[in-house]
């Protein structure tokens, strides 16, 4: 009876040991054979001997599986004298830049576009995010980390994805500690939900440290979630589709930024929200006012970010942002005084100069016209290929000195130097008279646009508006219909390159919109004019 007690005895032990007790863990280093395999645990929990091109990886062909919706969710237009008509590049200007030139492996250039960018918003948590991949594959991976925990600081929901991201890149760095709290972290805040490649790396993160207990737990975790009897199962995360292409945003804002949807912070309601404590919190409300789709709020904006100034008193681009602000809201004055700090605290920001001459113009005066142009040459002689700045000048010399032949030589420029079309030279020098206030000849533009471009529905429309204000009701309710009709076919020939990119999707495909029954000659918003 003795004999069998003490068999019994020393089966528990070893059955409890292969089970994760402490005492049979400890003394070996190796994962007891009666529990798990051997192989597949180092196979599981291995170093990839490689260096992966990507740090998370994705599944092929997700587009095929998860078309994205259509039509798009979000508005294609804003209204006139918007955020982008005020600046010469916007945020997703350069995220544009950007990504060209990831797609031809320019990643140095990516990295510029990116830098870019933050300096415009340098606390968008995405910007270091996207930069950070670029500086992997330029193999600086210790600039990629700084970047990685800018993201995670920045981003919402403490950075999961950022984080998850940077854990794999400290294990590359072989910063098994580092490596370990992140994925922890991101266990522990998963819940229920935890996906089995978490397990996975921490196991191999945990097996590099020698903690073969912690490693033996991960690994019987991961097993449960992927069985010995599909190895072949995929076990990465849930593939997401891909992002909604909208139609390119055009310059000045006629189309949706992206940052309207990603990089811009999203906005703080008004009335439950209490305010912001801190300087980062001010200025993400303040470019969220700025930036919004549906709701402008340029004094909110304006009182934001002269808070942000006040707390920070070197940060030039709060005092480019109040700048933009006061421009929008009428104040030329208080909005050069705001761009010539802004280069006083960084001569560097040469995108400046376009919104100071911006203000210049809105004066209507000689001398400031003067200085106007002396700031588009500065532009132009740092930036060849700024053709906002050709546009500009095109319209104060028709404007203010009413030299027809120096302003047509101002768009031959962009025709022939910079490639631009006519029509699409017309279009932003109409929008160019829009931000002067001079809707007279706005609508001579939109006409001349029409003229080399009768399917432009962005010349329709916005000459229909003019004609709306200007109380043509009968010119603007041709225009709009005219502007109807056309988005109805690209909207049709849209459709018809969804279904052929994405055959047999389950999509919604709703009833194209009709032509719009809307008042007419009814007063609507623009920029105010500034007072003399």
């Amino acid at each position: 009876m003795a004999c069998k007690t003490l068999r019994l005895i020393v089966f528990v032990g070893l059955l409890q040991g292969g089970l994760g007790g402490a005492p049979a863990i400890a003394q070996t280093s190796k994962p007891p054979t009666s529990s798990i395999s051997q192989a597949d645990f180092n196979t599981v929990c291995q170093l990839s001997s490689g260096q992966p091109t990507t740090l998370v990886p994705r599944v092929p062909n997700l587009s095929q599986r998860f078309p994205p919706l259509f039509p798009p969710l979000f508005p294609t237009t804003l209204p006139s004298g918007t955020l982008g008509r005020l600046m010469l590049f916007s945020v997703s200007d350069y995220l544009n830049q950007a990504q060209e030139r990831t797609q031809k492996q320019d990643y140095a250039g990516a990295i510029g576009a990116y830098t870019q960018a933050l300096r415009l918003n340098p606390y968008d948590n995405s910007l270091y995010e996207n930069r950070a991949e670029a500086f992997v594959q330029m193999g600086d991976r210790q600039a990629a980390l700084a970047d990685y925990n800018k993201a995670v600081e920045y981003a919402p929901e403490s950075g999961t994805f950022a984080r998850e991201k940077r854990a794999k890149l400290k294990m590359q760095l072989q910063d098994w500690q580092g490596a370990n709290e992140d994925f922890t972290f991101l266990i522990n805040r998963s819940g229920k939900s935890v996906p089995s490649f978490f397990y996975r790396d921490r196991c191999t993160v945990r097996k590099a440290m020698g903690d073969t207990q912690g490693a033996i737990a991960d690994y019987r975790e991961y097993r449960q979630r992927v069985p010995l009897a599909q190895p072949n199962r995929n076990d990465l995360r849930l593939p997401l589709p891909p992002p909604i292409q909208l139609t390119p945003r055009r310059r000045n804002s006629q189309f949706l930024p992206p940052q309207a949807t990603s990089s811009v912070a999203q906005p703080y309601p008004t009335s439950n929200e209490p305010e912001p404590t801190t300087t980062r919190g001010y200025f993400a409300r303040g470019l969220s006012r700025l930036a919004s789709v549906f709701s402008e709020n340029w004094t909110g904006a304006l009182s934001d970010f002269a808070q942000v100034s006040q707390r920070e008193p070197e940060m030039a681009i709060a005092e480019y942002y109040k700048g933009l602000a006061q421009l929008r809201l009428g104040d030329a004055q208080g909005a050069i005084a705001s761009f010539t700090k802004t280069l006083e605290l960084d001569p560097s920001f040469t995108a400046t100069y376009y919104s100071r001459a911006i203000a210049y113009l809105r004066l209507q005066t000689d001398p400031t016209a003067a200085l106007a142009f002396e700031d588009l040459n500065r532009l132009i002689a740092q930036q060849p290929e700024a053709k906002e700045a050709y546009v500009l000048q095109s319209a104060a010399y028709l404007h203010l000195r009413k030299d027809t032949k120096a302003a047509q030589q101002r768009i031959d420029d962009l025709i022939w130097k910079l490639k631009v079309t006519p029509a699409e030279a017309y279009l932003n020098r109409a929008e160019v008279f829009e931000v002067l206030a001079l809707p007279e000849l706005a609508i001579a533009d939109y006409t001349q646009v029409i003229e080399r471009d009768p399917e432009n529905l962005v010349a329709y429309r916005n000459r229909g508006r003019l004609q709306n204000q200007a109380g043509n009701c009968a010119a603007a309710q041709s225009d709009r219909q005219i502007a109807a009709k056309i988005e109805q076919r690209q909207y049709q020939r849209a459709l018809q390159d969804y279904k052929r990119q994405y055959p047999g999707s389950v999509a919604f495909y709703p009833i194209p919109p009709g032509i719009p029954s809307l008042e007419f000659c009814a007063p609507s918003p623009s920029l105010p004019i500034q007072k003399q």
